[in-house]
């Protein structure tokens, strides 16, 4: 198994970030729901440093995915006939990087705008540039958990996406993704 991407597969990095990735957005997504019914404490405060710990460390896997996706090359469609399914996959991918960058700079703002730092689990933390000012926070919370429900749908769209592959389709799309490729329709 490859460490970079091929025609064939993702490589070891790509699928790697990929699940480490959705580990962290789940978790991050749990303590998020979890702190925000949450009344004003110790116990919310620590709850909102680590989603926002958390925060910065999906951003840092995220950078390296992008560049780990154009170290190698992009697996080619399994089926390059389904020219409108590959079109949409290709949205579905570039739109699901979009926003959950957008989600992470949503919610540094929001920290930002109420002039509190952005932590990385107590090693160091990032001042806010900006000075309090609480409509600002207000919006930029809002924008945050709008990006969240929107990224939600898009990653249930990928699910979706990935299921059609594997039960109706009965591709390698979802072996490409996790344990590798063991037929290719195709040579190398």
């Amino acid at each position: 198994m490859a460490l970079w991407n091929s025609k064939i597969e993702y490589g070891t990095a790509s699928k790697a970030l990929h699940w480490i990735i959705f580990l962290v957005l789940v978790g991050m997504s749990i303590v998020g729901l979890i702190f925000a019914d949450m009344e004003r404490g110790p116990d919310k405060t620590s709850l909102m440093q680590l989603h926002a710990s958390t925060g910065l460390l999906a951003l840092m896997l995220m950078v390296l995915r992008v560049l780990v996706r154009f170290k190698g090359e992009a697996p080619a469609p399994l089926d390059p006939a389904a020219v409108m399914l590959n079109r949409v996959a290709a949205l579905t991918h570039g739109l699901l990087y979009l926003l959950i960058f957008a989600l992470i700079g949503a919610g540094i703002m929001t920290l930002f705008t109420a002039q509190v730092p952005v932590p990385f689990y107590g090693l160091f933390q990032i001042a806010s540039p900006l000075a309090n000012d609480h409509a600002a926070h207000e919006v930029w919370e809002e924008v945050h958990e709008t990006i969240w429900w929107v990224l939600t749908g898009f990653v249930v769209l990928h699910i979706a996406g990935a299921l059609y592959h594997q039960i109706v389709k009965k591709d390698d799309t979802i072996a490409r993704m996790t344990h590798g490729v063991k037929n290719p329709p195709w040579e190398e």
